[in-house]
């Protein structure tokens, strides 16, 4: 994980938007962007997802496997 803070985004001139609060409406997110940028612009990795999580959420996922 890399830590993010609003300056380092400012400074980057980009933009942080929170596309879903669980894994499966983040993969189901980014699997309906990919398919739209393809598309409409015929590239599917015009856009970089940065994937972030809690130590809570590792705990449960590594609790799961």
């Amino acid at each position: 994980m890399v830590p993010t803070s609003n300056k380092t985004i400012q400074r980057s001139n980009k933009s942080l938007i929170l596309l879903a609060n669980n894994g499966i409406a983040a993969v189901n997110e980014i699997c309906s962007v990919g398919k739209w940028l393809y598309g409409n612009s015929g590239r599917a990795r015009a856009i970089k997802f940065v994937i972030t999580a809690l130590p809570k959420d590792l705990k449960i996922s590594a609790d799961n496997h």
